[in-house]
């Protein structure tokens, strides 16, 4: 039967691997924005060149906003590491 260390140390590692799950969907996303989401920024050109205002998001918006989501995540994975 293990000892109490062996579980608390256990349940450590566990309660690490949880954390560190919860950074991975933020990295999916980013990766999924940066790989396809040029043809959103396209219909948004598209549907807000209509509008008054004519605004346009720059062409590599969506490699900025997947960085950001990219970034977050791994962020969310040093913190399980370091602090828990």
């Amino acid at each position: 039967m293990p000892s109490a260390r062996v579980r608390t140390h256990q349940l450590m590692w566990q309660t690490k691997l949880e954390a560190m799950a919860t950074g991975v969907p933020f990295i999916a996303v980013g990766v999924a924005i940066i790989k396809f989401g040029r043809p959103w920024i396209d219909f948004s050109n598209r549907v807000y060149a209509r509008l008054p205002g004519r605004f346009q998001y720059p062409s590599w918006y969506h490699y900025l906003f997947g960085t950001i989501c990219c970034a977050f995540g791994l962020l969310i994975i040093v913190v399980a590491l370091v602090f828990i």
